[in-house]
């Protein structure tokens, strides 16, 4: 298993994306591959499936569009976020006040 926590999060944006790139021919391979990334549309782009977890138990489970939704987000986070979209993709953005 191919464990990365937090490491990402403490990169430039180059670094970021030579580490993160490496993991989907790691995970294709057989390997496991467990990340932890604070930045959950970062998480989204980069991930199959994410689990968040709120109070040490497991929150929500899924694809990162089941799983990274306002509502839920509100719930484990406590901050309001919307979505927003680009080039066929949907981010979370703080919602306004």
């Amino acid at each position: 298993m191919l464990v990365c926590d937090d490491s990402p999060g403490g990169l430039d944006l180059e670094h970021q994306g030579a580490i993160l790139g490496l993991l989907p021919g790691q995970a294709g391979s057989g390997v496991g591959v467990r990340v932890v990334l604070p930045d959950l549309n970062l998480a989204a782009a980069v991930c199959g499936g994410l689990v968040l977890l709120k109070d040490g138990t497991t929150a929500a489970c899924g694809t990162p569009d089941e799983v990274l939704t306002p509502e839920t987000v509100a719930e484990v986070y406590g901050v309001r976020m919307t979505t927003a979209e680009a080039d066929g993709r949907r981010f979370l953005v703080p919602a306004p006040p």
